[in-house]
């Protein structure tokens, strides 16, 4: 989930514009995502697994309260176990 005032650093100029795309289907969703990790140079974070750096940019300094930053860490320690097919 991506608020609509993050429009801009997603790539699209308006929030009407992103909710469109985000529509078209999940690619679309996730794409959005990356541009908001690279404007947010939060790349660092997600390779040193830094869940509280990642929490606390996007979901602000509430992150702690709602244990986002934990939730973060279950949730990849549960998909590295998956077997993920090579494509």
């Amino acid at each position: 989930q991506i608020m609509g005032f993050n429009c801009r650093l997603c790539g699209f100029p308006s929030a009407q514009q992103m909710v469109e795309k985000f529509s078209i289907n999940e690619f679309e969703q996730v794409v959005g995502m990356f541009g908001f990790i690279k404007a947010n140079n939060l790349i660092d974070e997600i390779q040193r697994r830094d869940w509280a750096g990642f929490a606390k940019v996007y979901n602000g300094p509430g992150y702690a309260i709602q244990k986002y930053d934990q939730i973060l860490a279950t949730n990849y320690a549960n998909a590295k176990k998956i077997a993920w097919p090579v494509v």
